[in-house]
């Protein structure tokens, strides 16, 4: 059982010229002890989860998650399916990180 979950709600982002369109997102961001927690995102069925056993410093998993680079964060979450699918698909990553992104920077507003 969690000690702390937090729920963040990524709300609609609109087409830019750098991302396209980004429909709500919902991310439960689990801190289980000091350095350790789950990342669970939810896209319109879709869901993407990594847990971190060490993530250093003793962090909670909002920090970490504003402090690690996208491209780690879609890694390990894109992990699963990499396995599952012997590869891993590109237009998935692509959207996952623009789901990244747009957490980290929910995250830092919501700080």
């Amino acid at each position: 059982m969690s000690e702390l979950l937090k729920v963040v709600h990524i709300p609609r982002q609109r087409h830019t010229e750098h991302h396209g369109e980004l429909d709500p997102v919902t991310a439960f961001l689990e801190d289980f002890a000091p350095g350790q927690g789950q990342l669970t995102l939810v896209c319109w069925g879709r869901a993407w989860s990594h847990y971190w056993g060490a993530m250093g410093n003793d962090y909670s998993l909002d920090r970490f998650i504003r402090t690690a680079s996208t491209d780690y964060l879609v890694g390990k979450l894109m992990l699963p399916y990499d396995v599952m699918l012997k590869r891993s698909e590109r237009r998935e990553e692509k959207w996952l990180y623009q789901i990244v992104e747009a957490l980290k920077v929910q995250l830092k507003v919501s700080t």
